[in-house]
Protein backbone atom coordinates (compact mmCIF):
# COMPACT_ATOMS: atom_id res chain seq x y z
CA UNK A 1 0.00 0.00 0.00
CA UNK A 2 1.59 3.28 -1.06
CA UNK A 3 0.77 6.94 -0.61
CA UNK A 4 -0.72 8.77 -3.58
CA UNK A 5 0.36 12.21 -4.70
CA UNK A 6 -1.37 14.44 -7.21
CA UNK A 7 -5.13 14.60 -7.47
CA UNK A 8 -7.27 11.83 -6.10
CA UNK A 9 -8.51 10.17 -2.97
CA UNK A 10 -6.98 7.21 -1.17
CA UNK A 11 -9.07 5.01 1.11
CA UNK A 12 -8.37 2.33 3.70
CA UNK A 13 -10.64 -0.49 4.74
CA UNK A 14 -12.89 0.37 7.70
CA UNK A 15 -12.28 -2.90 9.52
CA UNK A 16 -9.47 -1.94 11.86
CA UNK A 17 -11.48 -2.52 15.01
CA UNK A 18 -11.27 -0.62 18.25
CA UNK A 19 -8.62 2.00 17.44
CA UNK A 20 -7.96 5.41 15.95
CA UNK A 21 -7.15 5.21 12.24
CA UNK A 22 -6.61 7.29 9.14
CA UNK A 23 -9.25 6.08 6.69
CA UNK A 24 -8.81 8.37 3.66
CA UNK A 25 -6.76 11.18 2.19
CA UNK A 26 -8.05 13.47 -0.54
CA UNK A 27 -5.29 15.23 -2.49
CA UNK A 28 -5.46 18.07 -5.02
CA UNK A 29 -2.77 20.27 -6.50
CA UNK A 30 -4.79 22.71 -8.59
CA UNK A 31 -4.44 25.57 -8.01
CA UNK A 32 -2.39 24.81 -4.87
CA UNK A 33 -1.38 21.74 -2.89
CA UNK A 34 -4.16 20.63 -0.56
CA UNK A 35 -4.81 17.44 1.39
CA UNK A 36 -7.65 16.48 3.71
CA UNK A 37 -7.16 13.42 5.87
CA UNK A 38 -10.12 11.71 7.53
CA UNK A 39 -9.54 9.99 10.87
CA UNK A 40 -11.98 7.64 12.58
CA UNK A 41 -11.82 6.96 16.32
CA UNK A 42 -12.92 3.77 18.07
CA UNK A 43 -16.49 5.09 18.44
CA UNK A 44 -16.79 5.60 14.67
CA UNK A 45 -16.63 9.41 14.90
CA UNK A 46 -14.78 11.04 12.00
CA UNK A 47 -12.41 14.03 12.19
CA UNK A 48 -11.05 15.85 9.14
CA UNK A 49 -7.59 17.48 9.13
CA UNK A 50 -6.59 20.00 6.47
CA UNK A 51 -3.18 20.95 5.10
CA UNK A 52 -3.36 23.57 2.33
CA UNK A 53 -0.61 25.73 0.93
CA UNK A 54 -1.46 29.33 0.04
CA UNK A 55 1.65 29.33 -2.14
CA UNK A 56 2.77 27.07 -4.96
CA UNK A 57 4.41 23.91 -3.55
CA UNK A 58 4.57 20.23 -4.49
CA UNK A 59 2.48 17.65 -2.67
CA UNK A 60 4.50 15.51 -0.23
CA UNK A 61 5.58 12.02 -1.31
CA UNK A 62 4.01 10.35 1.74
CA UNK A 63 1.57 10.78 4.61
CA UNK A 64 4.12 11.30 7.39
CA UNK A 65 2.36 14.57 8.34
CA UNK A 66 -0.92 12.71 8.89
CA UNK A 67 0.95 10.01 10.81
CA UNK A 68 2.14 12.56 13.38
CA UNK A 69 -1.34 14.08 13.80
CA UNK A 70 -3.15 10.75 14.07
CA UNK A 71 -0.63 9.10 16.37
CA UNK A 72 -0.53 12.20 18.59
CA UNK A 73 -4.33 12.38 18.88
CA UNK A 74 -4.53 8.66 19.62
CA UNK A 75 -1.77 8.97 22.23
CA UNK A 76 -3.62 11.79 24.00
CA UNK A 77 -6.86 9.74 23.87
CA UNK A 78 -5.11 6.50 24.91
CA UNK A 79 -6.28 4.66 21.78
CA UNK A 80 -4.19 2.38 19.52
CA UNK A 81 -3.45 3.91 16.11
CA UNK A 82 -3.53 2.42 12.60
CA UNK A 83 -1.88 4.46 9.83
CA UNK A 84 -3.04 4.47 6.22
CA UNK A 85 -0.15 3.84 3.84
CA UNK A 86 3.56 3.58 4.64
CA UNK A 87 5.42 5.78 7.12
CA UNK A 88 9.12 6.52 7.24
CA UNK A 89 10.74 3.90 9.49
CA UNK A 90 12.92 6.53 11.12
CA UNK A 91 9.91 8.66 12.02
CA UNK A 92 8.02 5.60 13.29
CA UNK A 93 10.89 4.71 15.66
CA UNK A 94 11.42 8.34 16.67
CA UNK A 95 7.75 8.84 17.54
CA UNK A 96 7.94 5.96 20.00
CA UNK A 97 10.87 7.73 21.69
CA UNK A 98 8.82 10.93 21.86
CA UNK A 99 5.88 9.06 23.40
CA UNK A 100 8.18 7.65 26.05
CA UNK A 101 9.41 11.14 26.92
CA UNK A 102 5.91 12.64 26.99
CA UNK A 103 4.75 9.76 29.19
CA UNK A 104 7.57 10.49 31.63
CA UNK A 105 6.59 14.15 31.79
CA UNK A 106 2.80 13.95 31.92
CA UNK A 107 1.88 10.34 32.86
CA UNK A 108 0.17 9.48 29.57
CA UNK A 109 0.51 5.86 28.49
CA UNK A 110 2.36 4.90 25.27
CA UNK A 111 0.06 3.35 22.68
CA UNK A 112 0.40 0.60 20.07
CA UNK A 113 0.93 1.97 16.55
CA UNK A 114 0.44 -0.13 13.40
CA UNK A 115 1.98 1.14 10.17
CA UNK A 116 3.98 -0.16 7.24
CA UNK A 117 7.51 1.20 7.61
CA UNK A 118 9.62 2.26 4.63
CA UNK A 119 12.95 4.00 4.01
CA UNK A 120 13.68 6.89 1.68
CA UNK A 121 15.42 6.16 -1.62
CA UNK A 122 19.11 6.48 -0.78
CA UNK A 123 19.99 7.05 -4.45
CA UNK A 124 18.06 10.33 -4.63
CA UNK A 125 20.18 13.41 -3.94
CA UNK A 126 18.27 16.46 -2.73
CA UNK A 127 19.40 20.06 -2.53
CA UNK A 128 19.74 21.09 1.11
CA UNK A 129 17.09 23.68 1.93
CA UNK A 130 16.49 25.01 5.45
CA UNK A 131 13.24 26.60 6.52
CA UNK A 132 12.24 28.45 9.67
CA UNK A 133 8.82 28.33 11.30
CA UNK A 134 7.82 31.97 11.42
CA UNK A 135 5.01 33.34 13.57
CA UNK A 136 6.45 36.83 13.74
CA UNK A 137 6.99 36.39 17.48
CA UNK A 138 10.13 36.99 19.50
CA UNK A 139 11.51 33.45 19.26
CA UNK A 140 11.05 33.02 15.52
CA UNK A 141 12.25 36.54 14.71
CA UNK A 142 15.38 35.87 16.77
CA UNK A 143 15.98 32.62 14.86
CA UNK A 144 15.51 34.38 11.52
CA UNK A 145 18.00 37.05 12.52
CA UNK A 146 20.71 34.85 14.01
CA UNK A 147 20.42 32.04 11.43
CA UNK A 148 19.99 34.26 8.37
CA UNK A 149 22.98 32.66 6.62
CA UNK A 150 21.35 29.19 6.85
CA UNK A 151 17.65 29.91 6.28
CA UNK A 152 16.26 30.19 2.76
CA UNK A 153 12.51 30.04 3.48
CA UNK A 154 9.97 30.91 6.17
CA UNK A 155 6.95 28.76 7.05
CA UNK A 156 3.88 30.43 8.55
CA UNK A 157 0.91 28.53 10.02
CA UNK A 158 -2.53 30.01 9.42
CA UNK A 159 -4.78 28.17 11.89
CA UNK A 160 -8.29 27.19 10.76
CA UNK A 161 -11.38 26.30 12.72
CA UNK A 162 -12.34 23.44 10.42
CA UNK A 163 -11.23 21.45 7.39
CA UNK A 164 -12.83 24.04 5.08
CA UNK A 165 -10.20 26.09 3.30
CA UNK A 166 -10.52 29.79 3.98
CA UNK A 167 -11.82 29.45 7.55
CA UNK A 168 -8.64 30.79 9.11
CA UNK A 169 -8.78 32.26 12.61
CA UNK A 170 -6.09 34.82 11.89
CA UNK A 171 -6.41 37.50 9.28
CA UNK A 172 -3.84 37.51 6.46
CA UNK A 173 -0.43 38.35 7.91
CA UNK A 174 0.66 40.72 5.16
CA UNK A 175 3.51 41.96 7.33
CA UNK A 176 5.30 38.63 6.99
CA UNK A 177 5.03 38.79 3.20
CA UNK A 178 6.83 42.14 3.25
CA UNK A 179 9.30 40.84 5.83
CA UNK A 180 10.27 37.78 3.76
CA UNK A 181 10.43 39.79 0.54
CA UNK A 182 12.70 42.35 2.19
CA UNK A 183 15.12 39.60 3.17
CA UNK A 184 14.92 37.92 -0.23
CA UNK A 185 13.47 34.72 1.27
CA UNK A 186 10.60 32.47 0.25
CA UNK A 187 7.44 32.36 2.38
CA UNK A 188 5.26 29.25 2.60
CA UNK A 189 1.88 29.97 4.19
CA UNK A 190 0.10 26.82 5.31
CA UNK A 191 -3.56 26.82 6.24
CA UNK A 192 -4.34 24.00 8.66
CA UNK A 193 -6.78 23.02 11.41
CA UNK A 194 -4.23 20.74 13.06
CA UNK A 195 -4.48 22.66 16.35
CA UNK A 196 -8.27 22.59 16.63
CA UNK A 197 -9.45 19.42 14.88
CA UNK A 198 -8.94 17.24 17.98
CA UNK A 199 -9.89 18.86 21.33
CA UNK A 200 -7.19 16.82 23.12
CA UNK A 201 -4.49 18.34 20.88
CA UNK A 202 -5.81 21.87 21.46
CA UNK A 203 -5.99 21.35 25.22
CA UNK A 204 -2.39 20.07 25.38
CA UNK A 205 -1.12 22.66 22.89
CA UNK A 206 1.33 24.46 25.18
CA UNK A 207 2.52 21.59 27.34
CA UNK A 208 2.81 18.77 24.80
CA UNK A 209 1.35 18.99 21.32
CA UNK A 210 2.42 22.18 19.55
CA UNK A 211 5.92 20.97 18.62
CA UNK A 212 4.55 17.82 17.00
CA UNK A 213 1.87 19.76 15.11
CA UNK A 214 4.42 22.23 13.78
CA UNK A 215 6.50 19.24 12.72
CA UNK A 216 3.50 17.84 10.82
CA UNK A 217 3.35 21.06 8.81
CA UNK A 218 7.06 20.66 8.09
CA UNK A 219 6.45 17.15 6.75
CA UNK A 220 3.70 18.50 4.48
CA UNK A 221 6.48 20.63 2.95
CA UNK A 222 8.99 17.78 2.77
CA UNK A 223 9.13 18.13 -1.03
CA UNK A 224 10.41 21.70 -0.58
CA UNK A 225 12.59 21.51 2.56
CA UNK A 226 15.25 19.18 3.94
CA UNK A 227 15.43 20.77 7.40
CA UNK A 228 13.24 23.05 9.49
CA UNK A 229 14.15 25.27 12.45
CA UNK A 230 11.80 25.23 15.44
CA UNK A 231 12.53 28.18 17.72
CA UNK A 232 13.17 27.48 21.40
CA UNK A 233 10.74 28.86 23.96
CA UNK A 234 13.26 28.67 26.81
CA UNK A 235 16.98 28.94 27.40
CA UNK A 236 18.93 25.82 28.40
CA UNK A 237 18.92 26.69 32.11
CA UNK A 238 15.14 27.30 32.05
CA UNK A 239 14.17 24.16 30.14
CA UNK A 240 11.11 22.27 31.35
CA UNK A 241 8.55 19.83 29.91
CA UNK A 242 6.99 21.68 26.99
CA UNK A 243 5.37 21.05 23.63
CA UNK A 244 8.47 22.14 21.74
CA UNK A 245 11.64 20.83 23.39
CA UNK A 246 15.19 20.05 22.20
CA UNK A 247 14.74 16.41 23.19
CA UNK A 248 11.40 15.72 21.51
CA UNK A 249 11.71 17.98 18.44
CA UNK A 250 14.59 15.92 17.06
CA UNK A 251 12.43 12.78 17.37
CA UNK A 252 9.94 14.13 14.85
CA UNK A 253 12.50 13.90 12.03
CA UNK A 254 12.35 11.46 9.11
CA UNK A 255 14.67 10.41 6.30
CA UNK A 256 13.39 13.36 4.27
CA UNK A 257 13.17 16.13 6.87
CA UNK A 258 15.34 17.02 9.85
CA UNK A 259 14.16 19.30 12.68
CA UNK A 260 16.46 21.69 14.52
CA UNK A 261 15.54 23.17 17.90
CA UNK A 262 17.39 26.49 17.95
CA UNK A 263 17.90 29.47 20.27
CA UNK A 264 18.51 27.82 23.66
CA UNK A 265 21.60 29.96 24.30
CA UNK A 266 19.43 33.02 24.93
CA UNK A 267 16.50 33.75 27.24
CA UNK A 268 13.44 35.72 26.12
CA UNK A 269 14.74 39.06 27.38
CA UNK A 270 18.05 38.59 25.58
CA UNK A 271 16.18 37.76 22.38
CA UNK A 272 14.16 40.97 22.70
CA UNK A 273 17.41 42.88 23.10
CA UNK A 274 18.88 41.45 19.89
CA UNK A 275 15.69 42.17 17.93
CA UNK A 276 15.46 45.70 19.37
CA UNK A 277 18.86 46.45 17.83
CA UNK A 278 17.59 45.49 14.37
CA UNK A 279 14.72 47.77 13.24
CA UNK A 280 14.04 45.71 10.09
CA UNK A 281 12.95 42.83 12.36
CA UNK A 282 11.37 44.91 15.14
CA UNK A 283 9.12 46.54 12.56
CA UNK A 284 7.23 43.25 12.04
CA UNK A 285 7.17 41.87 15.60
CA UNK A 286 3.87 40.06 16.27
CA UNK A 287 3.44 38.63 19.78
CA UNK A 288 -0.28 38.93 20.57
CA UNK A 289 -1.86 35.85 22.18
CA UNK A 290 -4.94 36.45 20.01
CA UNK A 291 -2.95 36.38 16.77
CA UNK A 292 -2.40 39.23 14.28
CA UNK A 293 -4.96 42.01 14.60
CA UNK A 294 -6.57 44.14 11.90
CA UNK A 295 -6.21 47.88 11.83
CA UNK A 296 -3.21 50.06 12.51
CA UNK A 297 -1.38 47.61 14.82
CA UNK A 298 -0.65 43.89 14.53
CA UNK A 299 -0.74 43.48 18.34
CA UNK A 300 -3.74 44.15 20.57
CA UNK A 301 -1.37 45.79 23.09
CA UNK A 302 -3.64 44.74 25.99
CA UNK A 303 -3.06 40.99 26.54
CA UNK A 304 -0.36 39.76 28.91
CA UNK A 305 1.96 38.68 26.06
CA UNK A 306 1.76 42.09 24.40
CA UNK A 307 2.28 43.89 27.68
CA UNK A 308 5.36 41.85 28.62
CA UNK A 309 6.95 42.66 25.26
CA UNK A 310 6.04 46.33 25.58
CA UNK A 311 7.54 46.46 29.07
CA UNK A 312 10.69 44.82 27.71
CA UNK A 313 11.03 47.35 24.90
CA UNK A 314 10.32 50.15 27.38
CA UNK A 315 13.16 48.95 29.62
CA UNK A 316 15.43 48.77 26.56
CA UNK A 317 14.58 52.43 25.76
CA UNK A 318 13.13 51.58 22.35
CA UNK A 319 11.30 54.54 20.84
CA UNK A 320 7.61 53.69 20.20
CA UNK A 321 7.98 54.74 16.57
CA UNK A 322 10.51 51.94 16.09
CA UNK A 323 7.98 49.36 17.35
CA UNK A 324 4.93 50.25 15.23
CA UNK A 325 3.13 46.92 15.67
CA UNK A 326 2.12 48.04 19.18
CA UNK A 327 -0.33 50.77 20.20
CA UNK A 328 1.59 52.80 22.76
CA UNK A 329 -1.07 55.48 23.28
CA UNK A 330 -2.41 54.01 26.57
CA UNK A 331 0.61 51.94 27.61
CA UNK A 332 1.53 51.63 31.26
CA UNK A 333 3.33 48.71 32.98
CA UNK A 334 0.52 48.65 35.56
CA UNK A 335 -1.80 47.07 32.97
CA UNK A 336 -0.02 43.74 33.55
CA UNK A 337 -1.47 43.67 37.09
CA UNK A 338 -4.89 42.72 35.71
CA UNK A 339 -3.71 39.16 34.87
CA UNK A 340 -2.90 35.99 36.76
CA UNK A 341 0.22 34.67 35.02
CA UNK A 342 0.50 30.92 34.58
CA UNK A 343 4.29 31.13 35.06
CA UNK A 344 6.73 33.94 35.55
CA UNK A 345 10.07 32.85 34.09
CA UNK A 346 10.08 35.66 31.53
CA UNK A 347 8.65 38.18 34.01
CA UNK A 348 11.45 37.37 36.46
CA UNK A 349 13.99 38.18 33.72
CA UNK A 350 12.35 41.58 33.29
CA UNK A 351 12.38 42.19 37.04
CA UNK A 352 16.11 41.46 37.27
CA UNK A 353 16.86 43.94 34.48
CA UNK A 354 14.51 46.62 35.84
CA UNK A 355 16.30 46.40 39.19
CA UNK A 356 19.69 46.49 37.47
CA UNK A 357 18.97 49.75 35.62
CA UNK A 358 17.07 51.35 38.50
CA UNK A 359 13.56 51.34 36.98
CA UNK A 360 11.82 50.93 40.33
CA UNK A 361 8.46 51.96 38.83
CA UNK A 362 8.51 48.87 36.63
CA UNK A 363 10.18 46.65 39.24
CA UNK A 364 7.41 47.35 41.76
CA UNK A 365 4.74 46.28 39.27
CA UNK A 366 6.61 43.11 38.30
CA UNK A 367 7.19 42.07 41.92
CA UNK A 368 3.47 42.38 42.57
CA UNK A 369 2.60 40.35 39.45
CA UNK A 370 5.06 37.59 40.39
CA UNK A 371 3.89 37.46 44.02
CA UNK A 372 0.28 37.18 42.86
CA UNK A 373 1.17 34.38 40.41
CA UNK A 374 2.90 32.43 43.19
CA UNK A 375 0.00 32.97 45.58
CA UNK A 376 -2.52 31.42 43.18
CA UNK A 377 -0.28 28.92 41.38
CA UNK A 378 -2.17 26.12 43.14
CA UNK A 379 -5.39 26.85 41.24
CA UNK A 380 -3.57 26.82 37.89
CA UNK A 381 -1.84 23.54 38.79
CA UNK A 382 -5.14 22.02 39.93
CA UNK A 383 -6.83 22.97 36.68
CA UNK A 384 -4.02 21.45 34.58
CA UNK A 385 -4.06 18.25 36.64
CA UNK A 386 -7.83 17.91 36.29
CA UNK A 387 -7.72 18.37 32.51
CA UNK A 388 -5.12 15.62 32.13
CA UNK A 389 -6.73 13.27 34.65
CA UNK A 390 -10.25 13.63 33.25
CA UNK A 391 -9.65 14.49 29.59
CA UNK A 392 -13.03 13.03 28.62
CA UNK A 393 -14.47 16.27 30.01
CA UNK A 394 -12.98 18.16 27.04
CA UNK A 395 -16.21 17.67 25.10
CA UNK A 396 -17.73 20.09 27.62
CA UNK A 397 -14.89 22.60 27.21
CA UNK A 398 -17.05 25.68 26.60
CA UNK A 399 -19.15 24.95 29.66
CA UNK A 400 -16.05 24.30 31.76
CA UNK A 401 -14.55 27.63 30.66
CA UNK A 402 -17.68 29.44 31.84
CA UNK A 403 -17.49 27.56 35.15
CA UNK A 404 -13.84 28.52 35.53
CA UNK A 405 -14.65 32.17 34.84
CA UNK A 406 -17.39 32.08 37.48
CA UNK A 407 -15.08 30.46 40.04
CA UNK A 408 -12.37 33.05 39.41
CA UNK A 409 -14.93 35.85 39.75
CA UNK A 410 -16.38 34.40 42.96
CA UNK A 411 -12.91 34.06 44.49
CA UNK A 412 -11.95 37.52 43.18
CA UNK A 413 -9.01 36.04 41.26
CA UNK A 414 -7.60 37.84 38.25
CA UNK A 415 -8.22 36.19 34.84
CA UNK A 416 -5.38 34.45 33.01
CA UNK A 417 -6.39 35.95 29.68
CA UNK A 418 -8.37 38.86 28.35
CA UNK A 419 -12.05 37.98 27.95
CA UNK A 420 -13.44 37.60 24.44
CA UNK A 421 -15.83 40.48 25.07
CA UNK A 422 -13.02 42.81 26.11
CA UNK A 423 -10.93 41.77 23.13
CA UNK A 424 -13.81 42.63 20.79
CA UNK A 425 -14.26 46.02 22.45
CA UNK A 426 -10.57 46.78 22.10
CA UNK A 427 -10.76 45.97 18.36
CA UNK A 428 -13.77 48.17 17.68
CA UNK A 429 -11.59 51.23 17.12
CA UNK A 430 -10.36 49.63 13.89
Amino acid sequence: MGAQTGRGTFYAEKNAGNKMKLISVESTDDPVACQIGVFEDRTGRETKVLFRSLDRVSLPENYDHFFIVGALAAFLRNEPYLHLGPVCGKLYANFHLAMKQWSGWWKYQPIKIDAVQVSANADVTRAQTTGCLMSGGVDSMFTALTKSDEISAFVHLDHCRSERAGSAINRPHTGLESFAKGLGQSLYRIETNVMLAFPEIEDAWSSLSHGACMASVGHFLSSELTSLCISASFADHQMRPWGSHPTTDQWLSSDLLQFKHVGTDFNRFEKHKVIAENPAYLEFLSVCEHGPQSGAHLNCSNCQKCLRSMITLDLLNVEPALAPTFDWSAYTPKQLKQFLLRGHVNTSELLAYAEEIGREDVATVLRGVIDYAEKYSWIVDLELWSRRRFNWLLKYKRTLKRIRTAIYATMNIRPRRMSTQKKKRDQEYT
